[in-house]
Order: C-alpha cells, then structure tokens, then sequence
C-alpha cells in the first residue's frame, strides 16, 4: 500500500531530531509520520456532444457523462470537475 507523508513535515522533525545519526533512525522517524490523506488526480476535459437537433452539451472526455445545460459553455457554467467521475477539467483542448 503507498502511504504519503508531508514533506516539509518530515523535513522539520528530522532537522529537529538530536539523535537522529543512522538511516535505520531516519526511516523509523519516516515510519512514524502521520499518513496524509491524498486521492490521484484525474485529468480530462469536455469534448462537444451534439443531440438530434444539432444542440451541443458538454461531454466528459473520461466517463462520457453529457451535461444538459440551459445556457452558455461548461466554462460559462465553472464545470470545472466533472460530476460524474471526478475528473478536473484541466487536460487542455476541446474535442
């Protein structure tokens, strides 16, 4: 399992450490940081989606999931993420 620990964090209470002198005495300290709580990132973006009526929606470039919107683009409307799957609207370019 990864386990993700705070740098900075880990940088200041080895710093800080008088007996520290060995790595096994580093890792230990490693060992005993508190775990941070971290997701991966998904990046995509929103590709065009055209309906029967030649309307265009939003898309998600991941998951698929198209957004019925009233007005204006997924930028207008600060989609930002999509709500289906999580993916951050990032990934640059429109399909």
């Amino acid at each position: 399992m990864t386990r993700y620990v705070d740098v900075e964090k880990l940088t200041q209470r080895i710093m800080g450490a008088d007996y520290i002198h060995t790595a096994s005495e580093v890792l230990i300290e490693i060992d005993c940081m508190p775990k941070e709580d971290v997701a991966p990132v998904i990046h995509a973006h929103w590709k065009e989606f055209e309906d029967y009526s030649g309307a265009v929606y939003p898309e998600c470039s991941r998951c698929g999931l198209v957004w019925w919107l009233d007005e204006g683009t997924a930028e207008d409307n600060e989609m930002y993420y999509c709500p289906k799957c999580g993916a951050k609207m990032d990934e640059g370019g429109r399909d």
